[in-house]
């Protein structure tokens, strides 16, 4: 009887709950599907299998049964994890003592939440602590006109992701957001990776850029190879790269004393749009796509990646209607050492069209023991890149300097060595800015040591023309401007001395918690 009784009240209690919404309904119930071969990464734990329903397995288990055995309650549906980056980075001239050389100790730690309470819902949060001992406050210093000069906060706190994933009837993918999307298939410049924070640093082992917040649905269709992809975006992309945990490379001593202006996200109008679709067939894969959002140039994008006998070839070209940064022009004659000079003798203007192509070629070889030997060979073109680097302090002071986005031509080489049997990994790299005939080359080793701990080193060689993007320097003059009327002083400039870099040594440990 008492078992009797205990089905009437479950039968009733189902009964009366007949207009609450059916898991198995909401998310697709019958025989689940494969899981897509295109499915993004960060959604993969969100398509396996879907088990019963929480109420038919309550009345099919034995009383009995092992919950977290039949898998309806995980020990582990939550982990708490991160890492731990430890850096430090000096930078000597043959122009100033060694004793006055730039010194950066930054320091980085994220931590996560990542919770999967079922095999297809997934949640992930993820902070960010940076603090740099050494961070100074920037020059404190503008052009006439230029944008307010505001120190980064020491210690700097960030949200870098905070995303939930899930699926619908086992077709459509949705990850919503604070999230790290990338697109493109470039290795160096990435011109059509719309929805990232920022230009990515090619020589920085580590991207320490945020993520965006954003609502990206995904619709693969596996049995034709293609994929997809809707969002809706919440902040603004491809922002200059400004503050801490920017500038490892070395190639913007400015970046810290001004930023760009970006409105606030205040109404519906402001969401943007954008979109993808990616088709895969005989070893080829093609990607268009597409961005539109108020306060920010519309822009469209195509790469494609395939191999051509040995060698793996991409490309990828953006076309924006316009710039989302000022473009500048000289007007006048100008005197280099004066600040009003180069305040006054350029100019911002409005590019109707923006063109950014870039294209390489890789070559790996396989070697005994579990080596491998890969080249790497990439040229970027930038439509609104300079020829001239005398406007470079101008781009500085108005947060228009963009770190590998400043020339109209690029070229770029690696040669990467893996032993993963030692766990060592080296890396040549060298990049130059054909436009203002400036280079860098920069070396990086990488080791896994107790098993979790890498340690990095890295030594880079600046030469070229002074000035350049890659030898950046500045020599302004102190300067009193006065009223012709009255003869009232207006404003000063101080001497400012930026000298060239040379030889950038750095090293760092990372290790994950």
């Amino acid at each position: 009887m008492t078992r009797l009784a205990l089905c009437v009240v479950l039968m009733a209690a189902q009964a009366s709950g007949a207009d609450r919404p059916d898991e198995d309904a909401m998310f697709g119930g019958g025989e689940p599907a494969s899981q897509p071969a295109s499915m993004p990464a960060s959604q993969a734990s969100a398509a396996a299998v879907v088990p019963k329903s929480r109420d038919t397995a309550a009345l099919e288990e034995p009383p009995t049964a092992d919950g977290f055995l039949s898998g309806r309650i995980k020990d582990d549906a939550l982990r708490i994890g991160g890492k731990l980056y430890m850096r430090g980075f000096t930078s000597f001239s043959t122009e100033q003592k060694i004793d006055y050389s730039r010194f950066s100790v930054p320091m980085l730690v994220d931590l996560y939440l990542d919770a999967r309470p079922i095999d297809r819902l997934r949640a992930q949060v993820l902070g960010r602590l940076q603090y740099d001992p050494f961070l100074g406050t920037g020059l404190g210093i503008s052009l006439p006109g230029a944008s307010t000069s505001t120190p980064p906060a020491n210690p700097a706190v960030a949200l870098d992701q905070a995303w939930l994933a899930f699926d619908i009837a086992h077709a459509v993918f949705i990850t919503a957001g604070r999230q790290h999307v990338k697109w493109g298939t470039a290795r160096f410049f990435n011109p059509t990776d719309f929805l990232s924070a920022q230009f990515r640093d090619p020589l920085a082992q580590f991207d320490t850029r945020l993520g965006v917040t954003m609502l990206k649905m995904s619709v693969p269709w596996e049995a034709q190879g293609w994929n997809f992809t809707a969002v809706a975006l919440f902040e603004p992309t491809q922002q200059p790269a400004v503050g801490l945990g920017t500038g490892s490379s070395n190639t913007n001593p400015l970046a810290a004393t001004s930023a760009a202006t970006v409105p606030p996200t205040t109404r519906l109008t402001d969401i943007g749009g954008a979109a993808r679709i990616e088709v895969a067939f005989k070893g080829t894969q093609i990607g268009i796509d597409g961005l539109v959002q108020r306060n920010r140039k519309a822009r469209g994008g195509l790469d494609i990646t395939t191999a051509i006998g040995p060698l793996d070839f991409w490309a990828e070209g953006a076309i924006k209607a316009g710039s989302d940064v000022p473009v500048y022009r000289k007007i006048a004659q100008v005197n280099p050492r004066s600040a009003v000079s180069l305040a006054a003798g350029y100019e911002a203007y409005a590019p109707a069209i923006v063109g950014q192509v870039a294209g390489g070629l890789s070559y790996d070889i396989a070697l005994p023991e579990s080596k491998t030997l890969s080249f790497m060979g990439e040229y970027f073109f930038n439509s609104i890149g300079y020829s001239n680097p005398e406007v470079y302090p101008v781009l500085a002071f108005n947060g228009a300097f963009q770190p590998f986005y400043n020339g109209v031509h690029y070229g770029a080489l690696s040669a990467v060595f893996n032993d993963s049997n030692k766990k060592v990994t080296a890396i040549l790299s060298n990049i130059g800015n054909f436009s203002d005939l400036s280079f860098i080359t920069r070396i990086d080793c990488l080791v896994t040591i107790l098993n979790h701990l890498q340690l990095e080193a890295f030594v880079g060689f600046h030469y070229g023309r002074r000035g350049g993007e890659f030898r950046f320097a500045m020599d302004i003059d102190a300067e009193d401007v006065v009223n012709p009327f009255t003869g009232e002083l207006i404003f000063s400039v101080p001497q400012i001395n930026v000298v060239a870099p040379l030889i950038d040594i750095g090293i760092g440990l990372r290790v994950a918690l």
